[in-house]
C-alpha cells in the first residue's frame, strides 16, 4: 500500500494471484469516478439514479425499429 503525497494518489498493489475482500456489513460509499479494467459480477441488484448505456446504447433513451401496434415485440434497440 502506498500514498504518494504529491499527487494525492493511493496504490495497492498485490502479488500474482492475490486476492482482496472488503466485508463492510454496513455497506461502502465511494464519492468519485469508479473505473473497472475488467469483467464485474453482480450477486444482487443494480440500481441506477441516472442512465445507463451499454455500447453506446441508452437504457432509458434508446428507440426500436419494427414497432407495430398490439401485442407484437419490438426489434431490437437502433
Amino acid at each position: 500500500i502506498v500514498y504518494n503525497h504529491a499527487t494525492h494518489a493511493l496504490a495497492v498493489t498485490l502479488p500474482e494471484g492475490g486476492t482482496a475482500i472488503v466485508d463492510a456489513p454496513g455497506g461502502t460509499t465511494w464519492n468519485g469516478p469508479v473505473t473497472f479494467n475488467d469483467s464485474i459480477t453482480v450477486n444482487g441488484t443494480v440500481a441506477a439514479s441516472d442512465d445507463v448505456t451499454a455500447d453506446g446504447v441508452s437504457l432509458t433513451g434508446h428507440k426500436h425499429d419494427g414497432v407495430q401496434a398490439g401485442g407484437a415485440q419490438s426489434g431490437a434497440p437502433v
